[in-house]
């Protein structure tokens, strides 16, 4: 049985999506270090602009919701989590 070329996709995206979150997110800890060192920045403004990276995204999915709903339509937009 041949896999529909559209899974492949999207196992390619999650595989993406899965790196950079292991990248980004889970090891913040060991850019802290090296950025404080190297660009003499604080621990705390490092922390601050995680904090954003947060709040950013819970601010701009409301924003691609509209998107969804304005460009794809209602019945596509209801599958998205």
């Amino acid at each position: 049985m041949k896999l529909f070329y559209g899974w492949k996709m999207v196992m390619a995206a999650s595989g993406l999506q899965i790196i950079q979150a292991m990248m980004l997110h889970q090891a913040f800890g060991a850019y802290v270090a090296v950025l404080a060192v190297e660009q003499g920045w604080s621990k705390t403004a490092l922390s601050g602009a995680s904090a954003m990276l947060s709040v950013e995204a819970a601010l701009l999915s409301r924003v691609q919701t509209a998107l969804a709903l304005m460009f794809l339509g209602e019945a596509t937009a209801n599958t998205i989590p």
